[in-house]
């Protein structure tokens, strides 16, 4: 693992971590690929966690691609895909050791997963989010910032002014 804190997986394995997806979310994917064929929208839920959007897009038909650093967070989404009965490639993997093929997504949601990062590893995910956009692809990212109530919380990654728990 090249960016993967160990310290989600101790989380991931000992409690739940939401089960719904965020309104952003569900609205920018209403507004852009709704009233497209949803099972032809190729989207990736980059660094999934408890599988809350995992879930909402493999509900709503679209082909749904997510990934994780935390085994235990990755069991639980696969669980919940099984007993709902619901399609999505969920799997172990580390956001800078990426084997998806390069322009194969329409679009990739990070949900506050790139900003707790060192700068370099921030950089570096986003050069390999834009490289697996297909031309016209759409990013959708929530980032924490200096105003955002909570920054500082935490503990400090060395590198760049972002925490994590």
């Amino acid at each position: 693992m090249k960016s993967f804190d160990e310290t989600w997986e101790e989380i991931h394995a000992t409690r739940e971590w939401g089960q719904y997806p965020s309104e952003p979310v569900i609205r920018f994917v209403a507004r852009n690929y709704y009233q497209r064929n949803r099972a032809e929208v190729k989207i990736l839920d980059f660094g999934c966690g408890g599988g809350s959007h995992t879930w909402y897009l493999a509900r709503e038909g679209f082909d749904t691609y997510a990934f994780d650093g935390s085994a235990s967070a990755v069991s639980r989404v696969n669980q919940r895909m099984e007993v709902e009965k619901l399609q999505a490639d969920v799997r172990v993997r580390d956001a800078l050791d990426l084997d998806y093929e390069k322009e194969s997504f329409d679009s990739v949601i990070d949900s506050a997963v790139v900003c707790a990062n060192t700068y370099e590893n921030i950089v570096a995910m986003y050069r390999e989010i834009y490289h697996l956009l297909k031309p016209g692809g759409k990013l959708f990212s929530i980032s924490f910032t200096t105003g955002t109530t909570g920054y500082g919380t935490g503990k400090r990654i060395p590198g760049g002014g972002t925490y994590v728990l």
